[in-house]
């Protein structure tokens, strides 16, 4: 790679190692604190270097100037930047694949194209769906249309010579599902609503068509060297997904012809995937995973082969055997996975077997907190994200699990959102303690308060719950970690849409719990602008009266800490307390509530506020850097 090229790959390289430095817990604390703005300082100066390289090199790039050497050197930092999805910078990479496309497009490079259309699908889905069941589409159009594009040269197969292009010509056939509206559902924020079956005869469809060229003999007689028996594989490994689908069919008891024939394929598939597994297997003597295991076994069960009890048996052997060291995906899969699946499969035994497997269950239950409260925290991503999500939603046995806990050491797993959630936290408390003080109308009926009377009364529970109110806040973004760790340059556009998806995260983890109602609301909606004219998500609904008001004060509080930490971010990212209130006093009316902002108009409050912010704001980053995972949440 050229110069350029090189040098940005080892800023990104630098900047995502700035962003979990490994500090010594005997560092005194100014020292600390020096050391960690440093680090502020220098991410900035990457994050510029790196997007003046991005708008000079890629971005800004007219594809028709491009030579042939340039698109090997891009195709190779491209390469290298998405390295197998776990790359660096998997973003900037898609952006590599576009401008390549769109040069061979330009210049009728046919070959060309069909790669670019496998890769500019392939970096897409990396970038948009790699959060697991939370089902993100924001450019799910995109997406199937890239794959569509490519699968739409099979119609030209024999005339293409290039039997990589072929390769890609059938994995664009099959990918043709990623995307697809009637598969992914639509781009509603809510979550989770909806058939999530909707989809299936689409998918069927596609699946279909795919395995008639994947197992067609005058295919495969064209090119014997292609992975075929891979295709083949790949395509039953993912209708194994649908297991997913049966799960919920199965707790809402829903029957019908289309859950029969899904049971049916799933178990079709799951055999496949066991038997190709199991083959391999014995070839290395080794055992299957623990994955293939389990989705056999449940896609029996589900298919009326095989009784519940037999499943949770299984999903119990490979959890108790399991090292509660094992930071693999498989160890997580087993540790935390089989862990909450035992406990749902367990809902539908009779009472006695419940009853007998209950021991068995609340132990694997404890020991996935167990294996979560000691999880490195560096090695923290969206799959372990996912199944902490996962744990949160289940319901347990008793009070073994701390559900409010885990949502707390959720936010522990990234340093800048645990600062910023404390601090936020903090503001939210004091704005509310402030209020109170000076009209406690303003308050209105804020956690069901009855008047302004009961909410002077029992000011102490009300300030603490505001205090959650901000501590969860930011819940959602241990979803988002490979976005909010992108600190070398700015989000791409793409990116950004993905962050924005956070408060919908926040509120699916939290909407759960009766306890947790206000605190949802305000994970959902701390985006939002008091006036409902701008902020995200764009689809929120109406807003109890019970959340409205600590919405507003935790919608002052992100603002009021995040353009004023200058401990981790640089100076010049950062404005003064002062400046700040005068863009509050500025949104007044619009983004922020006005009977919040007026309060921030007595000086010694300002005053006391800003000084506090500072000192909370130094303990609470040499908090966040102790060298120990267990960290006590500050009050």
């Amino acid at each position: 790679m050229r110069e350029p090229f090189e040098r940005y790959y080892a800023n990104i390289k630098e900047a995502n190692d700035l962003v979990r430095p490994k500090i010594s817990c005997s560092m005194p604390r100014e020292k600390l604190l020096e050391v960690i703005h440093a680090n502020a300082e220098r991410l900035a100066k990457l994050k510029y270097e790196n997007d003046e390289f991005l708008k000079d090199n890629i971005l800004a790039i007219d594809p028709r100037t491009l030579t042939a050497e340039d698109v090997a050197e891009l195709s190779e930092l491209a390469d290298t930047l998405f390295e197998n999805a776990t790359g660096c910078d998997i973003g900037v990479a898609y952006k590599i694949h576009n401008l390549i496309y769109k040069y061979a497009e330009y210049y009728d490079k046919r070959d060309l194209m069909i790669k670019e259309l496998y890769y500019q699908g392939l970096t897409l889905y990396y970038l948009h769906f790699s959060i697991g069941s939370m089902r993100i589409n924001t450019n799910g159009e995109e997406l199937y249309g890239y794959y569509c594009k490519g699968a739409s040269f099979i119609n030209q197969y024999e005339d293409i010579v290039d039997e990589n292009s072929r390769g890609y010509i059938i994995r664009c056939l099959g990918n043709r599902k990623y995307g697809h509206p009637a598969i992914k559902g639509d781009n509603d924020w809510i979550i989770g609503n909806g058939n999530l079956h909707a989809g299936y005869e689409e998918y069927s469809k596609i699946f279909e068509e795919t395995m008639a060229v994947i197992c067609s003999e005058h295919y495969r007689s064209l090119n014997p060297g292609l992975p075929w028996s891979n295709y083949e594989y790949a395509m039953h490994f993912d209708r194994t997904t649908y297991l997913s689908s049966l799960r919920v069919a199965h707790e809402d008891k829903i029957e019908s012809p289309l859950i029969e024939r899904m049971k049916r394929d799933v178990l079709e598939s799951a055999e496949y995937v066991y038997n190709h597994q199991e083959e391999i297997a014995r070839r290395k003597h080794q055992s299957v995973g623990v994955r293939t295991r389990y989705v056999y076994a449940a896609a029996k069960f589900h298919a009326g082969k095989a009784d519940i009890k037999g499943l949770v048996d299984i999903l119990l052997e490979i959890n108790e055997n399991v090292g509660i060291n094992d930071y693999t995906q498989n160890g997580i899969t087993a540790n935390i996975g089989f862990a909450v699946y035992a406990s749902h499969y367990s809902e539908y035994m009779n009472s006695s077997d419940a009853e007998l497997y209950q021991p068995r269950i609340k132990a694997a239950m404890n020991r996935a907190v167990e294996f979560f409260e000691n999880f490195p925290n560096e090695m923290f991503g969206e799959y372990m994200s996912h199944w902490v999500g996962e744990l949160v939603r289940e319901q347990t046995y008793g009070n073994s699990i701390s559900r409010t806990r885990i949502m707390e050491m959720m936010i522990l797993c990234h340093t800048s959102t645990y600062v910023h959630s404390v601090m936020v936290a903090y503001l939210t408390r004091t704005i509310f303690e402030e209020a109170v003080r000076i009209d406690p109308k303003i308050l209105g009926g804020v956690f069901g308060a009855e008047s302004a009377e009961d909410i002077i009364t029992n000011r102490a529970a009300y300030a603490k719950r505001a205090y959650l109110c901000g501590l969860y806040h930011d819940v959602g973004k241990s979803n988002v970690l490979s976005y909010i760790t992108t600190y070398g340059r700015k989000l791409l556009d793409e990116e950004f849409e993905v962050i924005k998806y956070h408060p919908v995260m926040g509120y699916s983890l939290l909407k759960n719990f009766d306890d947790l109602e206000i605190e949802s609301e305000v994970a959902l909606k701390h985006h939002l602008w008091y006036n409902g004219r701008g902020g995200y998500p764009v689809k929120h609904g109406e807003t109890k009266e019970s959340a409205r008001t600590i919405i507003d004060i935790v919608t002052i509080a992100d603002s009021l800490d995040a353009a004023t930490d200058n401990i981790g971010r640089s100076y010049a990212q950062t404005k003064t307390f002062e400046a700040l209130v005068d863009e509050l006093r500025q949104g007044s009316g619009t983004r922020y509530s006005p009977d919040i902002v007026r309060l921030f108009d007595n000086a010694d409050f300002c005053a006391r506020l800003k000084d506090n912010m500072s000192e909370r704001r130094k303990n609470v980053y040499c908090r966040a850097y102790e060298a120990r995972r267990k960290i006590e949440i500050p009050e």
